[in-house]
């Protein structure tokens, strides 16, 4: 920084640059809050002052192993509390339980967290991070922690999550029950029973669940305001419902993320209905399903997608699909409100045949914008989604047209589409240039004779430019920020 620059800033008052300063440290995640902290206190002895003395830039109490490497985690943290006070605290700890060395610098500062309860305001402690012993003196703490609105507790023994398989939770085994905080509003919990009663949150997230009717029921009555549900590791009810059970009614929610529990699970595919099936949300707007290879069908899990009137954005992930799974009418019976589908990490079979002609009859997702393939194996994949960008082209009945404008590809599957069709990819970029520039029917014309437009090639397969259509455009797929939104949604 120069000194014209410092010498400008100085002269700000204090409440501008506390503003300037509160924004620069809690603005960026992936830098510690203590290094920001060190760099602004050396600009000046004012500066220091002001860092010292500024109880809200000290709320952001982030213990993480790898970045305090060498520190006293005791002192750090007590230090951090008391220059913090009086004001609420976020608090998240991940300090992995691997080694003994470990449990031996974290342990203090689990001695110390029930004296400061009552000024937490979030509490997020990651898997592995505190052993079961701990965790319960804690939690029979936490009713004085009458501040806190956020809380997340994920714990696993090390050695078993590595190599044995974790029980789930019954979702009627309370460890807590009776107390509500009254400023909870959201509830993430993995590997353990559920902390509190789940009751006036608009969030929630529960792992290696085993689902139960009437809690659920009870869950949605007591949550009637609940905008965010996010279930990973789901089992399967233990008593599946009857045909014609009366919904589940949650009629805030906006955003629904369910993931399956892969291993020591018994998914049925029969008449009887499973936990979400009987959900209703006609405010829902992004559903986020993740499989795994044993996983059930759609159909046997949830409803169908036109009950989701509002359903803007449907991801798919961990997938592998037969050639019948993602268009099955027994699921994708009435066309659906999506208007962008996400295949994550999803891919065809092998045994699969590239399709060799456009598709006829009703599809699922008429409203569609977007596609976004991130995947590895998409040789079979991308053809088999032809089917959709299919009936982006003219001559289509306008009963069963898309109107498609973008797909989101990763750089592997843009590589892969050079390999599958027989036009290259650069084709489509000249396409779209020219279809802006173009200003007559005889000039485009001319292009897509010398583009070689014919409908299929030699030996019969459909080309990438009809597969795409015209005005549809391709783009690469921005991995890091697909990365973080996976990061920010776990």
């Amino acid at each position: 920084m120069s000194d014209s620059t410092t010498v400008a800033i100085n002269h700000l008052p204090d409440e501008i640059l506390l503003e300037i300063l509160k924004l620069a440290i809690h603005s960026i995640h992936r830098l510690h809050p203590t290094h920001r902290l060190s760099a602004f206190s050396s600009v000046s002895h004012h500066w220091h002052s002001l860092c010292v003395n500024s109880p809200e830039l000290w709320t952001d109490i982030r213990i993480i192993d790898n970045q305090l490497s060498g520190v006293d985690l005791e002192n750090w943290t007590r230090r951090w509390l008391e220059r913090s006070h009086p004001r609420l605290v976020d608090i998240y700890l991940d300090i992995p339980l691997e080694y003994i060395r470990d449990l031996r610098r974290v342990d203090p500062v689990f001695s110390m967290l029930p004296n400061y309860l009552a000024r937490i305001r979030s509490l997020s402690i990651c898997q592995n991070t505190i052993c079961r012993s701990k965790l319960s003196k804690l939690i029979v703490s936490l009713p004085t922690a009458t501040h806190l609105e956020h809380l997340d507790l994920r714990l696993a023994d090390y050695w078993k999550s590595q190599y044995c398989d974790v029980r789930s939770i019954s979702m009627d085994e309370v460890v807590h029950a009776g107390v509500v905080l009254p400023n909870l509003r959201s509830q993430k919990i993995a590997h353990i029973n559920i902390v509190f009663p789940l009751e006036r949150l608009t969030s929630i997230e529960l792992h290696f669940l085993v689902p139960n009717e009437d809690s659920f029921r009870q869950m949605a009555r007591m949550c009637p305001t609940l905008e965010c549900l996010t279930l990973q590791s789901l089992d399967p009810l233990e008593n599946p419902l009857p045909i014609g059970t009366p919904p589940i009614h949650m009629p805030y929610l906006r955003f629904l993320s369910v993931g399956f529990r892969s291993s020591g699970s018994s998914w049925r595919n029969s008449p009887e209905v499973e936990i979400l099936s009987i959900l209703s949300a006609p405010n829902l707007h992004h559903l986020r399903v993740s499989g795994h290879p044993r996983r059930p069908s759609l159909r046997d899990v949830l409803p169908p997608l036109a009950s989701f009137p509002s359903l803007h954005t449907l991801r798919l992930q961990q997938f592998d699909l037969w050639l019948d799974t993602l268009f099955d009418h027994t699921y994708f019976g009435e066309p659906s409100s999506v208007r962008h589908l996400q295949l994550v990490q999803t891919s065809l079979l092998n045994s699969l045949n590239p399709p060799s002609g456009p598709p006829s009859g009703p599809i699922p997702f008429p409203l569609l914008d977007t596609l976004t393939l991130y995947s590895t194996r998409f040789h079979n994949t991308v053809m088999r989604l032809r089917e959709l960008v299919a009936h982006s082209q003219p001559h289509t009945s306008s009963s069963s047209f898309y109107s498609i404008k973008r797909i989101y590809v990763s750089k592997f599957s843009m590589r892969e589409l050079r390999d599958s069709f027989k036009k290259h990819i650069l084709n489509v970029k000249g396409k779209s240039n020219s279809k802006n520039n173009s200003n007559s029917n005889s000039n485009s014309n001319n292009r897509e004779r010398e583009r070689g437009l014919e409908g299929t090639t030699e030996d019969g397969y459909v080309t990438l430019e009809e597969w795409l259509g015209d005005g549809v455009e391709l783009c690469e797929l921005d991995v890091e920020n697909e990365k973080d939104e996976d990061e920010d949604d776990a």
